[in-house]
């Protein structure tokens, strides 16, 4: 069945924390992605940078479309199903047509084809 599933409070306190942590973590790991990690005895520092120039504290491509997923997982919808997919792929394109400051290369080309399609009035589902 296809029916929404409510979440106990315990339930949406722990997922609400996996999605905290795992924008922190990745905040954490901007300045080093592609670089340097901190050396033995440095402490990693939140300080920006990264491929995209990001503020301190900011988190990349990889959170933003995790909570693209979480936005739409926290409506209790089966994310297996068409309806929802196109959901998060409607997310991921309102991530994309923002600018994000860093984008994979992979993840670009496919959301610039589907935008090119949509915006050529295609008229067929997003996912």
């Amino acid at each position: 069945m296809n029916h929404p599933r409510t979440l106990t409070t315990a339930q949406v306190d722990r997922a609400a924390g996996v999605l905290l942590a795992t924008a922190a973590g990745d905040a954490l790991g901007v300045p080093y992605e592609f670089s340097r990690p901190p050396a033995v005895g440095e402490p990693a520092a939140m300080t920006g940078g990264g491929l995209g120039g990001f503020a301190p504290g900011e988190w990349s491509d990889d959170t933003a479309m995790a909570v693209a997923v979480a936005r739409v997982a926290a409506t209790g919808a089966d994310l297996a199903t068409p309806a929802a997919l196109d959901e998060i792929a409607t997310g991921f394109l309102a991530w994309y047509d923002a600018g994000p400051a860093d984008i994979g290369i992979q993840t670009s080309a496919v959301l610039a084809a589907t935008r090119r399609r949509l915006d050529a009035g295609s008229g067929a589902p997003v996912g």
